[in-house]
Protein backbone atom coordinates (compact mmCIF):
# COMPACT_ATOMS: atom_id res chain seq x y z
CA UNK A 1 0.00 0.00 0.00
CA UNK A 2 1.33 3.65 -0.68
CA UNK A 3 0.34 6.83 0.62
CA UNK A 4 -1.51 9.29 -1.14
CA UNK A 5 -2.66 12.57 0.27
CA UNK A 6 -6.31 14.46 -0.49
CA UNK A 7 -7.14 17.81 -1.11
CA UNK A 8 -10.47 19.39 -0.76
CA UNK A 9 -9.67 22.43 -2.69
CA UNK A 10 -12.44 25.88 -3.32
CA UNK A 11 -12.93 27.78 -6.46
CA UNK A 12 -9.23 29.42 -5.16
CA UNK A 13 -7.48 27.02 -5.18
CA UNK A 14 -7.49 27.25 -1.36
CA UNK A 15 -7.47 23.85 1.19
CA UNK A 16 -10.45 23.24 3.09
CA UNK A 17 -9.34 19.98 4.38
CA UNK A 18 -6.64 17.56 3.89
CA UNK A 19 -6.25 14.07 4.53
CA UNK A 20 -4.01 10.86 4.10
CA UNK A 21 -5.43 7.34 3.12
CA UNK A 22 -3.47 4.16 1.54
CA UNK A 23 -4.20 3.04 -2.06
CA UNK A 24 -3.15 0.34 -3.73
CA UNK A 25 -2.46 2.26 -6.59
CA UNK A 26 -3.55 5.49 -8.32
CA UNK A 27 -6.51 4.13 -9.46
CA UNK A 28 -7.53 2.80 -5.85
CA UNK A 29 -6.79 6.24 -4.66
CA UNK A 30 -9.31 8.04 -7.12
CA UNK A 31 -11.69 4.99 -6.18
CA UNK A 32 -11.67 6.09 -2.52
CA UNK A 33 -11.41 10.16 -3.16
CA UNK A 34 -15.74 10.54 -2.94
CA UNK A 35 -15.27 8.47 0.60
CA UNK A 36 -12.24 10.96 1.42
CA UNK A 37 -14.60 14.51 1.06
CA UNK A 38 -17.71 15.49 -0.11
CA UNK A 39 -17.68 18.11 -2.86
CA UNK A 40 -19.71 21.00 -2.50
CA UNK A 41 -20.22 24.34 -3.87
CA UNK A 42 -18.03 25.83 -1.63
CA UNK A 43 -15.72 23.27 -2.37
CA UNK A 44 -15.81 21.87 -5.86
CA UNK A 45 -12.74 19.80 -5.85
CA UNK A 46 -10.52 17.52 -4.57
CA UNK A 47 -6.61 16.54 -5.57
CA UNK A 48 -5.11 13.80 -5.55
CA UNK A 49 -0.96 13.56 -5.01
CA UNK A 50 0.95 10.88 -4.03
CA UNK A 51 4.51 12.31 -2.84
CA UNK A 52 5.44 15.08 -4.92
CA UNK A 53 3.32 14.07 -8.01
CA UNK A 54 -0.15 15.05 -8.50
CA UNK A 55 -2.21 11.86 -9.60
CA UNK A 56 -5.63 13.49 -10.17
CA UNK A 57 -7.97 16.45 -9.91
CA UNK A 58 -11.20 15.75 -9.72
CA UNK A 59 -13.74 18.86 -10.16
CA UNK A 60 -17.69 18.90 -10.22
CA UNK A 61 -18.65 20.67 -13.45
CA UNK A 62 -22.04 21.30 -12.22
CA UNK A 63 -20.59 23.36 -8.69
CA UNK A 64 -17.98 25.43 -10.63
Amino acid sequence: MESYRFYLLSHQNKIGASAYLDARDDADALAKAPSAFTISAEFPAIEIWRGTRKVARIIDQTMS
